[in-house]
């Protein structure tokens, strides 16, 4: 996905490049491709620690969903 994402911005800071090709410009998108590449990064992260807690949160809610319908069944034997 980090390349993917990359690859739509990159475009985008050379159409935001001086016709000149300063070095000086060059080197200012150079910068902002790396500070967006670190934000990709942590936006990543981020994302996966989410998918983690939902995961985590799922299966908890399907061992409650179990453990109600164990102790109905055991009720309903009794």
């Amino acid at each position: 996905m980090k390349w993917f994402t990359l690859s739509l911005l990159l475009p985008c800071c050379l159409l935001a490049a001086p016709k000149n090709g300063g070095a000086e410009e060059m080197a200012r998108l150079r910068m902002i491709l790396h500070n967006l590449e670190q934000e990709v990064s942590v936006l990543q992260e981020k994302l996966e620690t989410e998918e983690s807690v939902l995961e985590t949160v799922q299966d908890q809610l399907a061992n409650r969903s179990n453990h109600e319908q164990i102790n109905k069944l055991e009720a309903s034997q009794q």
